[in-house]
């Protein structure tokens, strides 16, 4: 019996249940033999190569599928298989023109060596995977290139062809190069052009690029083109890539656009196009004004754009206010006089001082005066007690008397705030709060009086 036949009755005898001797006896017959007790299918068995005599692992399963259990070797057999020997490496090169220089050696098929060319007779060095590729029976990669080049546009058909379009060679031809220097017959310019741009034009007798698309456009169609992008020529047309200078019938500008950017729809006056992005980004006037009317303002002059202050008048209190229709859209109220949530700017108001000895904590803040409870007295009944408060006739000047004390509690004395908006989500203002170790009730009493009197000699 072979050695194949016995291997796949042990195979068939494993798959129906898996016993560890008969395991044992595929292994051997891999060439593989156990250093360990067998385990399961999936788990990696410690093995000795017989072939090698190297320490493997693999998988019972793998073996039994039919995989080799000892990857080195599985590398070298590959190797072997894809190996170029010396007689067929040999009559490769002489089929190519070319003949080995130095001894033969093969380490992959990225291996370089030495060649003669035999017909520049060069010598130059190629590899076994370049070698190999179809089409190269003319010498090295230089003789293989010109070669190509030559096969496909002699040097005869490279004259004709740019005799065809009024262009004429300059310099010496160098087969099939994509860029061609060649000198305009039309304008008598010398440029480099695509050989693939004489071989899809199907209009002859045109010349370069720039004569061809001069005259490709009709004259009636640039008129067309320009008077509809508002541009007034100021010379001759000259090519769709080439500046042309022209005047802008919007603001007057003198610009140098491309008459092809201008066919695109791109526009031919930078200023003109800078209006034109900002136009696009503004809310439109009426879009505007309608924003204002819900929230009960009457706008009074032309809308300018989000950020800039805007007279109007409120609706409800009738006075001269200036909100940003910024300030508006995000939801905020635009009157400052008779915001819903926000301080009576014209009612009797008061700057009050508290302290919480529970949370170890002053505040600072204003509110107006009312007679039922007012911000003060809600502080008041979460367990705040009032130290000092100071009254005044409105309350833009509480908020502008609050303004000038934080600006010292935290600009000038860098006390931070104390409190998180968690410990006073019930009453808020917990920006207003300071710690008691950082400042005392005297001191901040002292800032206080000492701001209102700066204040007052300020106004009068």
């Amino acid at each position: 019996m072979s050695s194949n036949s016995h291997l796949k009755q042990i195979q068939l005898a494993v798959s129906k249940k898996t016993d560890p001797r008969v395991a044992e006896k595929l292994m051997l017959a891999a060439g593989l033999e156990p250093l360990e007790a067998y385990t399961s299918a999936n788990e990696k068995w410690k093995c000795l190569h017989l072939a090698c005599g190297g320490i493997v692992f693999p998988q019972y399963s793998a073996i039994r599928s039919g995989q080799g259990g000892c990857r080195p070797c599985s590398f070298i057999k590959t190797g072997l298989a894809s190996r170029i020997t010396q007689k067929e490496a040999l009559i490769r090169l002489k089929r190519q023109k070319l003949e080995l220089v130095g001894k033969y050696k093969w380490v992959g098929k990225k291996t370089s060596f030495k060649i003669n060319c035999l017909v520049c007779k060069k010598v130059s060095t190629i590899n076994w995977d370049t070698l190999g590729k179809k089409g190269r029976n003319n010498g090295c990669e230089k003789c293989a290139r010109i070669s190509a080049g030559m096969s496909q546009v002699t040097l005869e058909k490279h004259v004709q062809l740019l005799a065809k379009h009024n262009l004429e060679a300059v310099g010496k031809y160098k087969g099939k190069s994509e860029l061609v220097k060649v000198n305009c017959l039309v304008c008598g310019k010398k440029k480099e052009i695509k050989r693939s741009f004489l071989l899809q034009r199907k209009n002859l007798k045109l010349g370069c690029m720039d004569c061809a698309g001069a005259r490709i456009a009709a004259p009636k169609k640039i008129a067309q083109v320009m008077k509809k992008a508002r541009l007034e020529p100021l010379e001759p047309y000259s090519g769709g890539h080439e500046k042309w200078k022209c005047k802008c019938l919007k603001c007057g500008e003198i610009g140098y656009p491309e008459f092809n950017s201008i066919l695109r729809g791109q526009g031919g006056c930078f200023p003109c196009g800078l209006v034109a992005i900002g136009n696009s980004k503004r809310s439109p006037q009426a879009a505007a004004v309608a924003i204002m009317f819900k929230a009960d303002i009457k706008p009074l002059e032309p809308y300018v754009n989000m950020n800039a202050p805007w007279k109007c008048r409120c609706l409800i209190c009738k006075r001269i206010i200036t909100p940003a229709l910024a300030n508006v859209k995000s939801g905020h109220s635009g009157c400052v006089y008779c915001a819903p949530a926000g301080l009576g700017m014209d009612k009797n108001s008061y700057v009050y001082l508290i302290t919480n000895q529970e949370l170890n904590a002053h505040k600072v803040g204003i509110g107006n005066v009312k007679k039922n409870m007012d911000r003060l007295g809600r502080f008041n009944a979460r367990g705040w007690e009032t130290f000092k408060v100071w009254q005044f006739e409105t309350g833009r000047e509480a908020l502008d008397v609050e303004k000038l004390i934080f600006k010292v509690i935290r600009k000038d004395l860098n006390i931070p705030i104390y409190l998180s908006y968690e410990q006073m989500k019930s009453t808020g203002g917990h920006v207003e709060t300071m710690g008691e170790d950082s400042i005392s009730l005297l001191e901040l009493e002292k800032i206080i009086k000492k701001v209102i009197r700066g204040y007052k000699r300020r106004v009068v």
